[in-house]
């Protein structure tokens, strides 16, 4: 039996106490450690989220404005990784600014304009339709 204080004398199952029990201190520390891990990843996923929101709407409001404002766009609707948006007005688009926004390329048609965007279309298109 092993008794704290006992002036010094140990018998040699006091000496292997960590190499018996080390286990478990290291798997609670590993416990520990891999629980802080998620947490923080969860928690910079949140904040991301959040920035994305912000800048969609902040996009949003570009996108609007480069098609020649809400009153010029008569509807938009995703298809895959192309944007179909209807306007009153072609010439009121400014091709340059959608160009920095991301949008490739544009197909012109009779009635409508359809822009290559990628796996964005969706987003452009429900922000264009609020």
């Amino acid at each position: 039996m092993f008794l704290w204080g006992t002036g010094g004398a140990t018998s040699s199952s006091n000496k292997d106490w960590f190499s018996q029990y080390g286990w478990i201190i290291t798997l609670v520390l590993s416990i520990i450690f891999l629980t802080a891990f998620i947490i923080v990843v969860i928690l910079l996923v949140k904040v991301k989220r959040e920035e994305n929101n912000t800048n969609r709407l902040e996009n949003a409001n570009a996108y609007v404005e480069a098609f020649g404002g809400k009153e010029n766009i008569v509807s938009a609707e995703a298809k895959s990784s192309r944007l179909v948006v209807v306007l009153n007005d072609y010439d009121k688009i400014n091709e340059e600014e959608l160009n920095k926004l991301g949008l490739d390329s544009l197909i012109k048609s009779t009635n409508k304009i359809t822009f290559i965007v990628g796996e964005k279309a969706s987003e452009i298109a429900k922000e264009l339709t609020k």
